[in-house]
């Protein structure tokens, strides 16, 4: 490939990629207040995901298992690890929305220091939502490296550990989750413990 082709190539990506953008913000939810938050998150079973990332699951498993069967059951697991950081990931886009249209708005009838409270838990909610958000886009492409190659019973590649998924360097999983369950809860609290369990029902399984 010449000099100049190479630079067609990266010129047209670097204008897809603004053209993607550019629609994106052209269809992008216009300004997503308390009322336009829980009926856009999705459930999402923590306590499964938080079992299969405890280590002790992962051997007893491995230890019932033949080599066969326990790569098939880890390619399960992997798509259900899989299914749901995806609708985390999701969710924490929602709650990324929410916290920057309530920083942007003004705050009426309430003292200065309610006032800073209140920006202050927007603030947590927003930082919370980015970090949980690189957590689990990272880890999604983590997961579908090892259902490509290591997963398949004719590679040479050992199976993975699940419980890898609980840290990607200084990020931590549950660390993490709970960061954004509690600035959910903090942020929530200020329009009313009825919104704030709305809110927090909205991505729980239901029982």
């Amino acid at each position: 490939m010449t000099a100049y082709a190479f630079l067609l190539v990266i010129l047209a990506l670097i204008s897809a990629s603004a053209l993607y953008f550019f629609l994106g913000r052209l269809s992008s939810f216009p300004c997503r207040t308390i009322r336009d938050v829980p009926a856009f998150l999705q459930p999402v079973d923590s306590a499964g995901m938080l079992q299969l990332l405890n280590p002790q699951t992962e051997e007893f498993l491995h230890s019932a298992m033949t080599g066969v069967a326990w790569r098939l059951e880890q390619r399960k697991s992997l798509h259900f690890m899989r299914e749901h950081l995806l609708r985390m990931s999701h969710n924490a886009h929602i709650l990324l929305e929410w916290s920057n249209a309530e920083l942007k708005r003004q705050i009426v009838g309430q003292s200065e220091e309610d006032g800073e409270c209140y920006r202050d838990c927007a603030r947590q909610l927003h930082v919370a939502a980015i970090e949980f958000r690189l957590f689990a886009i990272l880890s999604l492409i983590k997961i579908n490296l090892w259902l490509v190659f290591r997963t398949q019973s004719w590679l040479p590649l050992s199976p993975p550990s699940l419980a890898e998924l609980n840290h990607l360097g200084s990020l931590r999983f549950f660390e993490l989750y709970s960061n954004l369950t509690k600035a959910v809860s903090a942020l929530g609290r200020h329009y009313g413990t009825e919104f704030r369990d709305e809110l927090l029902r909205a991505w729980a399984v239901a029982a």
